[in-house]
């Protein structure tokens, strides 16, 4: 009997370890890679030799999508990073009223570009629940997280409140580095910051010729540029990134955003079939650029012997489209926001939208490939009206209204719909119900393909080539191949969890559903 039992207690260890997957049982490391702007048709339509090779070994979500609005950079990083909806953070938008007054006065309006890394904590400390999602990523691989990109407001909000370092850049506008891009962020390592002058320094100034255009490059921060010394760009970060993976003999997790496909994408808009004439820089180069600095990751967790213990996530915060074929922004200046921000007025609406924006009207507003509304008290009254008259702007092919009931708010159509059907998890009203809250836009005006009102290449709306986003998960115990299971960025932290034996607490927004 005693061998039996013991036989017994053998097979049933055995068999508790095969139950085990083998992320939760192996995986020490969790990479996210966010390219900014990239479409998944990207990999299919240029030479992506990095994409290409990750996407054939990995699980394809190919009906992976934002699943959130606004499709904007800094609300989708912070779904990314906390696994949680945009009504939560306190902020909903480009543009926000600080109900609270965390950043200012309280009921001041301000940007959500603008705030500083201490400001943006300030929101997470307050909004979202703890312990984070990062937080518990950390406690269970026992070890530290690092965030890392050139673009400073994205790769903050991917850090989250509980990113142990931040690495990315700032734009020094007085003294000896006037002109530079110099690191900045949270706890940045002397093997980033020293030398001062050195490899992780870069030159800021100069246009590369894109002075006219409405986005003009500064310097190298978003292109690698010609001083083989200081290469910017998404360079820059890859390098940074290297340089922790090498350094960092603790680190767990590792948040990388990447930004140079945006940049150029806004410049140009050179997207489905929109040929801009004489561009400094091509959308094909810039996507190449990122591939290969995909590929170096990769290449690096394979030298420490690392890649089969990771789970590498390559994925997008949005997606993208050319707004060429009906564009109704100023084409000689950037005009997008409407109302007062941190006291400063803007009353300027392209010509296309300015019959629409009258201060008796319109409280606050801004436009992209969506345009949203807060009206003003008085315009309030009669919201179905303005649903009416909204609803004639051009490119709009539906109106939502926010309504207020006793124990719910939510977005209802209140215009007729001239849109095409879409796919049930591209459905507008379950996607605009994800940033629903007090504060947020009393109307979103929903604007068909190809259309925009900030710039040539553009994202925030509704659109499906917007919402539609490349995730490839390399390390899930899975064969990999294509799925069709709808993923969504509030998803991907959960998904990150429980691969590697953590259960998801309750409150996160998004679920496990793709596992």
């Amino acid at each position: 009997m005693g061998i039996s039992l013991y036989r017994s207690f053998l097979l049933a260890g055995f068999l508790i370890t095969l139950s085990l997957s083998s992320s939760e049982a192996g995986t020490k490391r969790v990479v996210i890679v966010v390219l900014d702007q990239m479409r998944p048709d990207f990999i299919n339509n240029y030479d992506l030799t990095h994409l290409r090779g990750l996407r054939r070994d990995s699980v394809d979500f190919v009906n992976a999508s934002v699943g959130h609005f606004p499709a904007i950079t800094p609300v989708s990083h912070a779904v990314i990073g906390t696994g949680l909806f945009p009504k939560r953070f306190g902020w909903g938008d480009e543009i926000f009223r600080d109900a609270e007054g965390l950043v200012g006065e309280k009921g001041s309006w301000h940007s959500s570009y603008e705030l500083s890394l201490p400001q943006y904590r300030r929101f997470f400390k307050k909004f979202t629940p703890r312990p984070g999602a990062l937080s518990l990523l950390k406690r269970k691989l026992k070890g530290t997280a690092i965030a890392v990109g050139q673009k400073s407001y994205a790769t903050i909000l991917l850090g989250g409140r509980d990113a142990d370092r931040v690495i990315t850049l700032e734009r020094v506008k007085e003294g000896e580095w006037k002109g530079w891009c110099v690191p900045s962020g949270l706890r940045v390592p002397t093997y980033i910051s020293k030398p001062e002058g050195g490899r992780f320094y870069l030159h800021c100034s100069g246009d590369y010729g894109t002075k006219k255009t409405l986005y003009p490059l500064d310097g190298d921060h978003y292109v690698p540029g010609d001083d083989p010394g200081h290469q910017g760009g998404d360079v820059w970060t890859a390098d940074a990134a290297l340089e922790v993976m090498r350094r960092e003999k603790n680190w767990r997790v590792l948040l990388i955003t990447m930004g140079g496909i945006d940049k150029i994408g806004h410049i140009y808009g050179e997207m489905d079939g929109h040929k801009p004439k004489n561009p400094s820089f091509r959308l094909s180069g810039i996507l190449k650029v990122a591939d290969q600095q995909v590929g170096k990751i990769i290449a690096e967790l394979k030298r420490q012997n690392q890649w089969e213990e990771t789970l590498f996530i390559v994925t997008a915060d949005h997606g993208g489209l050319s707004a060429a074929k009906n564009f109704y922004g100023d084409p000689r200046e950037l005009k997008f926001i409407y109302g007062q921000l941190s006291k400063k007025d803007h009353r300027e609406m392209p010509q296309a939208a300015q019959k629409w924006f009258q201060r008796e009207i319109v409280d606050h507003g801004i436009a992209d490939t969506a345009i949203r509304i807060w009206l003003t008290e008085e315009a309030e009254k009669d919201s179905e009206s303005q649903c009416r008259s909204f609803s004639k702007m051009p490119g709009a092919i539906a109106v939502y209204k926010k309504q207020e009931v006793v124990q719910d708010a939510g977005y209802q159509l209140c215009s007729v719909f001239r849109g095409e059907k879409v796919p049930d998890f591209l459905s507008p009203v379950p996607i605009l119900n994800t940033m629903v809250q007090k504060d947020s836009p009393d109307l979103v005006i929903q604007l068909e393909d190809d259309t925009g009102y900030r710039l040539l290449g553009d994202h925030g709306g509704l659109q499906e080539k917007v919402m539609r986003i490349p995730m490839l998960v390399h390390g899930l115990d899975r064969p990999a191949k294509a799925s069709q299971c709808p993923i969504r960025l509030v998803d991907l932290m959960p998904v990150v969890m429980r691969s590697i034996g953590v259960d998801p607490p309750s409150w996160l927004d998004g679920n496990v559903n793709c596992l």
